[in-house]
């Protein structure tokens, strides 16, 4: 990477910090949800379960999509692990799900 000046090197490192800072907010704020030392099930790409890490949360919601339609953004169906994270980070769905109505 090629950064021409010194606020393009400080923009950056602000960025990267703010990314690292956020990661580290999903990892410490699952964890206190579930409980001291509690698996989440079906973190693991082959459903075992395990402590949560932010990588393997965000992991979990890879090949998630959202389609648009005459009615609106519709995301695809979430599996109980992509449901189980958002609810154990107090977050409400955007938007609706595909087949709801």
């Amino acid at each position: 990477m090629f950064l021409h000046n010194d606020a393009r090197i400080e923009a950056l490192i602000a960025v990267v910090g703010i990314a690292l800072l956020i990661f580290g907010l999903i990892e410490a704020e699952l964890r206190a949800a579930l409980g001291e030392g509690a698996l989440l099930p079906g973190i693991l790409p082959e459903g075992r379960a395990a402590k949560p890490t932010a990588r393997a949360a965000l992991t979990a919601f890879d090949g998630l999509k959202v389609c648009y339609t005459a009615n609106g953004l519709v995301l695809d169906r979430l599996s109980q692990v992509q449901r189980l994270i958002l609810a154990l980070l107090n977050i409400p769905l955007p938007w609706p799900e595909s087949g709801e109505d």
